[in-house]
């Protein structure tokens, strides 16, 4: 999504999330390896001049948004 969005002229590119909480997978594939691997992707995409934004459902994202878009989310 960032590469595509990088492509395209715009003075604003906004790369918005949607979730419905805690980033898992069925493999369980979770934990601190599920916040780390979008911070990451998170943090490449700003790198690339993109902004981003996050709207979730989940109850419990103020304890985990943090570390995903830093505390200034």
């Amino acid at each position: 999504a960032t590469t595509l969005l990088q492509a395209i002229p715009a003075r604003v590119r906004l790369l918005m999330l949607f979730s419905d909480g805690r980033p898992n997978d069925f493999d369980a594939y979770g934990g601190e390896y599920g916040i780390a691997d979008p911070r990451k992707a998170l943090l490449e995409a700003r790198g690339r001049g993109l902004r981003t934004f996050c709207l979730t459902i989940d109850a419990e994202a103020r304890e985990y948004m943090p570390r995903l878009f830093g505390s200034d989310y």
